[in-house]
């Protein structure tokens, strides 16, 4: 991770410790402010819910799976932020981050983009931060969809 800078540094330790829950609650404020208050207080609900589900999901991944860290792999790597002691597979940040960005990109289609480049973010962080291999954050990706599918359909379905 040689080419690491204290901005990108400085950021995915942002992401780290905001990025799997309280960022999203902030997102969610903005997404009030662009849908209404009845439509938004709904909508955080269901965000919390489809976190919730991917959170839990992962967590029994990770109970499942035992995968060690690319830290714990190669010794070269050198972790930024936290030191986690759980299984790297798959990425609760990024389970979390998906189904967060995908309820809120379906009640507030015209702020996706940034809903989904905020989940991306997360996810990439954790792999700068020498925390998660790709693997890790794709299948987090797909579990925290997955969740999000549970409460809010595809996002075809948006209104």
């Amino acid at each position: 991770m040689s080419q690491r800078t204290p901005e990108q540094d400085a950021r995915a330790i942002y992401l780290d410790q905001h990025g799997g829950t309280d960022l999203w609650w902030q997102e969610a404020a903005v997404m009030r402010q662009s849908v209404g208050v009845v439509r938004g207080v709904a909508t955080t609900a269901l965000m919390a819910l489809a976190m919730g589900t991917a959170v839990i999901d992962a967590a029994v991944n990770k109970l499942l799976t035992h995968q060690r860290r690319p830290f714990q792999i190669d010794g070269s790597i050198v972790p930024l932020g936290p030191i986690p002691r759980d299984s790297s597979f798959p990425s609760g940040h990024a389970a979390a981050s998906a189904a967060a960005a995908d309820v809120l990109a379906h009640a507030d289609p015209e702020h996706a983009a940034r809903y989904e480049h905020l989940a991306d973010e997360v996810a990439r962080a954790r792999v700068y931060s020498g925390v998660h291999l790709p693997s890790d954050v794709a299948a987090g990706r797909s579990i925290g969809d997955a969740a999000a599918r549970i409460f809010v359909g595809d996002r075809s379905d948006s209104p």
